[in-house]
């Protein structure tokens, strides 16, 4: 049988896979034998086996997680607030807090805008291609 692939890499496997590993031990499979063929520890099997294997399901746990601070009516409220381009800087935003949502951060509210604009951390520049005398300049 074919490599199956699976890599992990720090990831989890997908529900798919774990169907498989299970429908593979039912037939009798040794879980070192699905080590191999997925390319992932014998640990990875047998936990998977333990957690999905009786249940038959196969979906991804729910995690926990903080809960968030602000509904998504608050977010839209804080948005349009700031969008309008009434309020530019950050003091202006701190009195947006105080008026709409006086339990959250000044930075929870740049994070929620950032979110509603979709506005990654670190964003990417264009950078121009060295032409011949850029090259020649650097190997001076």
């Amino acid at each position: 049988m074919p490599a199956l692939n699976a890599q992990l890499n720090g990831r989890e496997l997908k529900p798919s896979q774990r169907a498989i590993i299970h429908g593979m031990a039912i037939a009798g499979t040794k879980s070192a034998a699905i080590a191999r063929m997925f390319k992932v520890h014998r640990s990875t099997i047998s936990r998977t086996l333990q957690a999905h294997g009786p249940a038959n399901n196969f979906k991804d746990k729910l995690r926990s997680g903080r809960p968030r601070k602000t509904t998504s009516r608050q977010d839209d409220r804080v948005y349009k607030k700031i969008r309008n381009g009434y309020f530019a800087r950050r003091h202006p935003l701190a009195e947006v807090q105080q008026n709409l949502v006086p339990n959250v951060s000044v930075r929870t509210l740049q994070r929620r805008i950032q979110e509603k604009q979709n506005i990654r951390k670190c964003p990417t520049t264009e950078r121009p291609f060295l032409n011949d005398s850029h090259k020649q300049q650097r190997l001076e």
